[in-house]
């Protein structure tokens, strides 16, 4: 549907990386998934890891958008 519809495809990993998966890589490596077929993977620090922040990787393009635009509550990058 992804490439069918030209939608991005987000992906929040917060729940899941850590504990699924063979290696602990999410929900990316349990269903076969190479992570450059999802456009944004983010995650929450607080939940398996119980500490705090969060995280947003993707390509260049798309997390410079999310540094840009959020600019205001961002606290490191």
């Amino acid at each position: 549907m992804k490439k069918k519809y030209k939608y991005r495809l987000i992906l929040d990993e917060s729940w899941s990386f850590g504990v699924l998966g063979s290696h602990g890589r999410g929900v990316t490596e349990y269903f076969g998934v190479t992570p450059s077929e999802v456009d944004m993977i983010i995650g929450a620090m607080s939940t398996t890891l119980c500490g705090g922040g969060g995280f947003c990787a993707g390509s260049k393009e798309v997390v410079d958008h999310q540094v840009q635009t959020h600019r205001g509550i961002r606290v490191d990058v």
